[in-house]
């Protein structure tokens, strides 16, 4: 081959290259930039006050409240359903930039149908939620999520740049050609703040980067769940001794069984209310039989 021949090659090469090259002169400082900032967030864990993420992400942000309330009518309603949107109120460094694999093609994979990636967008919400009564679970609970949707179009982030800027990310496999990068963050008596990367089969980017702080998942709550569940497991075998099986489908024994429970154990809500310890890990949560009648679900030894 003369080298004119093999010069056209080498640019034809270089000119069908797609969108997205790693090779462009700053997508890994970009990169690199990006993680070590969602990082920082993750470890921090402060989603619930955003000012305090004014400095960190470099921005400066407008907050909308709408908040929707029941007269509860019914007990399983919300008292109050609020919700917290955080806004950008400038132009933000988080959109599409050259360097990003714009208009991303994520082929098909089960049923997911093919899709094309959006532009970057940054979404932001807090939600508290206070239930009519306390017998379900917190009655009174917060939790928050930080998007980067369309993230391709802002900046081509691979598996591999995952195992080489976060290499604590644990991979996760999901269903129907999903999976994900999973960070756990900052993890205290109060809350839990995790960092998710979410991959499609076939693509070579992350579509989406998310953290997420939620009360559920700090140790306090896992304590009370821990401690709750032992002793429904406990109240439920006693209530089922000498009676009939009870069905799935059969709401007014169910009922029965569940009040039964917190009149014996108080509800979860109450014994996470109780709950003054520092740090402590829960105890492991009581085994149930897969696919059991309730009354057959529990282990009495």
């Amino acid at each position: 081959m003369t080298f004119q021949r093999l010069l056209l090659a080498l640019s034809f090469f270089l000119l069908s290259m797609p969108a997205f090259s790693q090779a462009e002169p700053g997508a890994a400082e970009i990169r690199q930039s990006f993680m070590q900032r969602l990082k920082t967030v993750t470890d921090q864990g402060n989603l619930f006050e955003p000012e305090s993420l004014v400095k960190l992400l470099e921005m400066s942000f407008e907050l909308s409240t709408e908040e929707q309330t029941s007269d509860c009518a019914e007990v399983w309603q919300m008292r109050s359903h609020r919700t917290t949107r955080v806004a950008p109120n400038a132009s933000s460094w988080y959109h599409n930039l050259p360097s990003g694999a714009h208009n991303m093609v994520v082929p098909r994979a089960f049923i997911n149908p093919a899709t094309t990636v959006g532009d970057a967008k940054f979404n932001y919400q807090i939600v508290r939620k206070i239930g009519c009564t306390d017998q379900f679970n917190l009655q009174d609970h917060t939790d928050a999520r930080l998007s980067f949707e369309g993230l391709p179009s802002f900046s081509c982030i691979s598996d591999a740049d995952i195992r080489a800027l976060l290499p604590e990310a644990k991979f996760m496999m999901a269903t129907d050609g999903v999976y994900s990068y999973f960070y756990q963050g900052r993890l205290d008596d109060e809350a839990s703040t995790s960092l998710d990367f979410v991959f499609r089969m076939g693509a070579p980017c992350a579509l989406s980067a998310s953290i997420s702080k939620d009360q559920e998942h700090g140790l306090r709550y896992k304590r009370a769940e821990s401690r709750w569940r032992n002793c429904e497991a406990r109240a439920d075998i006693e209530f089922c001794k000498g009676r009939a099986p009870i069905e799935w489908a059969d709401g007014q024994a169910l009922d029965e069984m569940r009040n039964n429970a917190n009149k014996a154990c108080g509800t979860l809500d109450s014994v996470y209310k109780n709950d003054t310890e520092r740090g402590t890990q829960p105890a492991p949560l009581p085994k149930y039989k897969r696919d059991a009648l309730p009354c057959e679900r529990h282990d009495a030894s």
